[in-house]
């Protein structure tokens, strides 16, 4: 169990649910539970120990907590807990490679959450990669029947600032630190399988390095900065969040970061 402590809390809304009424909310249910005894909803992946570095988990989604047989993509809440190291969690579809992308990031020790809009993959099936030894806890909120108008996509990688910095298409890549207080216009709609004309996207932002503490604020280009943040951070830190962004008209978003940090954004689906 995890104590409790006195917080602030800081509620933003950053748009409606994928898939608008075909999106399946539901109560959360516990999917996997590495930790002894790992109470999960049906007893399935419960206190199987810590998963190991470099290792893939497959996790079967459909035909449990509700999800029916044909879902195209859940809503899971990831979380990492009693990491032996620092690094990171890829959630994708059962079937294909690893993508270049990555859904969690965490440090040594850490207890750290990140939603994920994953797709499933062959036999109702997400694969789970952990790049470091860590337990791993993984909830369902919510899951994308097939036929929704929200469209799943393999998890792509649009920008990465670091060198070399490898995007799906080679653009936003290695382009170096993001100066402090300053907006970085990225194109989204047209790379990564998100077709032209998309008016939201469903995000992976990662801050690394961060020079000091700070925060993400992601928007649509067209309008003003908001009032809002999207992910925050302490200095040095690597850190992810999930983000549903709205596209301006030409298909791009701009991300203001107020620190000096190196910055990472994978797609992983859209609404059109």
């Amino acid at each position: 169990m995890f104590t409790s402590a006195a917080i602030h809390l800081i509620v933003d809304a950053n748009g409606s649910a994928p898939g608008g009424s075909s999106f399946g909310a539901q109560v959360p249910s516990r999917l996997l539970d590495s930790r002894a005894p790992g109470l999960t909803i049906d007893g399935l992946m419960s206190g199987m120990g810590r998963l190991p570095a470099g290792s893939t988990t497959e996790l079967q989604v459909t035909g449990r907590a509700g999800v029916p047989d044909d879902g195209a993509a859940a809503v899971l809440n990831v979380t990492a807990t009693a990491a032996q190291g620092g690094g990171y969690v890829t959630v994708y579809p059962c079937g294909d490679r690893p993508p270049n992308a990555s859904s969690l990031n965490f440090e040594a020790g850490d207890t750290i959450a990140n939603a994920v809009f994953a797709t499933i993959g062959d036999s109702g099936r997400v694969c789970v990669y952990v790049s470091a030894a860590t337990h791993l806890i993984v909830d369902i909120d919510g899951f994308v029947p097939s036929g929704s108008t929200f469209g799943p996509l393999f998890p792509a990688r649009l920008l990465d600032s670091r060198g070399p910095g490898m995007t799906v298409d080679g653009a936003f890549s290695g382009t170096a630190r993001l100066a402090a207080a300053t907006v970085t216009r990225l194109p989204i709609a047209g790379r990564g399988a998100i077709p032209r004309g998309t008016g939201e996207a469903v995000l992976n932002v990662t801050v690394v390095g961060a020079e000091s503490r700070g925060y993400v604020t992601v928007y649509p280009c067209s309008q003003t900065p908001p009032n809002a943040s999207n992910l925050n951070f302490r200095a040095g830190q690597t850190i992810a969040n999930a983000v549903l962004a709205k596209l301006d008209v030409n298909g791009s978003i701009c991300v203001y970061t107020s620190a000096s940090v190196d910055l990472i954004v994978d797609a992983n689906g859209y609404l059109p």
